[in-house]
């Protein structure tokens, strides 16, 4: 695909990423592929799939600029801190409307509508008692800490 704007896209499909207990900052490329003439920008957003916003990792969007002449830009992503016994999860970065004549690549996931990154935090803590991981295989007990707070926040 030839297009001199560029055409916007992610290094990898996909990534995986060794969660730990403590947080941790992750360094998203996305690249600008054949050509880099004038100014382009996309917006960018988190898409929850199994793992939970602000308590697997920090919700947020915003754009992504690429000035005349560059071919690269950086997303960095929060990702929070496993407890032991918690099961692996997925969320996607997706990258949404470029502007300044840029395209998407057709043949990534999302096609020409959009691009998607699926992040997998493999939980590498160890240790944990084996109730809690069995619920949390269940039931994912971030979702049930999430629901729990949405509603203790409509009562009080």
């Amino acid at each position: 695909l030839e297009n001199d704007f560029g055409i916007l896209t992610f290094t990898d499909h996909s990534m995986i990423i060794p969660a730990t207990e403590e947080e941790q900052e992750i360094v998203i490329t996305v690249v600008r592929k054949n050509g880099t003439e004038g100014k382009v920008t996309v917006n960018y957003r988190m898409e929850q799939l199994s793992a939970i916003p602000d308590f697997d990792y920090e919700d947020d969007e915003g754009e992504v600029s690429f000035r005349d002449g560059v071919a690269t830009a950086e997303i960095v992503v929060k990702i929070l801190g496993k407890k032991a016994g918690e099961r692996s999860d997925r969320f996607q970065v997706v990258l949404e409307e470029p502007t300044g004549g840029a395209e998407f690549n057709p043949d990534f996931d999302g096609g020409e509508e959009c691009q998607r990154l699926t992040i997998t935090l493999e939980n590498k803590v160890k240790g944990g008692a084996g109730i809690i991981t069995l619920l949390d295989r269940l039931l994912n007990l971030d979702e049930m800490r999430q629901g729990t707070l949405l509603w203790k926040e409509q009562i009080i």
